[in-house]
């Protein structure tokens, strides 16, 4: 908002430094020509509407132009934004269309409550199932981490709203900061982008651990909204990519300076 309002601003003061140049100078004419008293002042009156004209002209041309301007750009954004959901869309019905069963919420949650894991990885950018009321992961959440030593790493966008989701889950979860049980990485929009999905949530079970293959479900598309579809060959591709993203989630990343 203070750009567009600076933008504005920035348009206001050129059309009126055009107008200043054009006016001022005709101005001193006029004013001249009066004081001449010359004989024919209806050449007068047509010059000053001549200016006046000119002068209207111009601002509307400088108006036309900025919103011109304005009205391209809010179209090239909004066929990125259709271009971006497009490609979720196809991406998610490419999974759909591969016939998987689907599990809903409380299947998965009870699933997950008595996979053998080390490590479960959950990317998204809708939490409700962890932190909503009645949610049916928390309490899974909350019992793998204190009971069964299982590690978890949630992934997001770096907004606020996310970002107090997953506060307030470590809070639900009464973990001390910094617990390694629980981390959290906030990704920039570019690096969302470069998730292997970005339509839904997705979890995987296990995605490093030695000698075991990694499992992963992803959320439906084309269910109800709290249905999730299991990922098979596609689930080691998958982390790969997340690591190629997430660099500290790969276990051979060693920590300092960025490459």
């Amino acid at each position: 908002m203070p750009e567009q309002t600076s933008h504005g601003r920035g348009l206001w003061t050129r059309t009126l430094i055009v107008l200043a140049e054009l006016l001022v100078p005709g101005g001193v004419l006029v004013v001249g020509l009066l004081l001449s008293e010359p004989r024919d002042k209806w050449l007068i009156a047509a010059l000053a509407v001549a200016i006046a004209v000119t002068a209207s002209t111009v601002v509307a041309l400088q108006l036309s132009r900025h919103y011109t301007q304005r009205v391209e750009s809010i179209i090239r954004d909004l066929e990125a934004a259709v271009s971006k959901h497009l490609s979720d869309v196809v991406q998610a019905t490419l999974i759909r269309a591969e016939g998987r069963d689907g599990l809903t919420q409380e299947k998965l949650s009870q699933y997950e409550s008595r996979i053998d894991v080390e490590t479960i990885w959950i990317a998204g950018k809708n939490f409700d199932s962890e932190v909503a009321s009645e949610a049916p992961f928390l309490n899974v959440v909350k019992g793998n981490i204190h009971e069964r030593d299982i590690k978890y790493v949630y992934i997001a966008p770096n907004l606020a709203p996310l970002k107090h989701k997953l506060d307030r889950l470590k809070d639900e979860l009464d973990l001390p900061d910094n617990d390694p049980r629980l981390t959290t990485v906030l990704l920039s929009e570019d690096e969302w982008q470069r998730m292997p999905y970005t339509a839904g949530n997705f979890t995987i079970y296990d995605p490093v651990r030695k000698g075991r293959q990694p499992e992963g479900y992803c959320w439906d598309p084309g269910g109800d909204g709290k249905s999730f579809i299991k990922l098979r060959h596609k689930v080691v591709d998958w982390v790969g990519d997340i690591q190629e993203v997430c660099k500290e989630l790969d276990p051979k990343h060693q920590p300092g300076p960025p490459d």
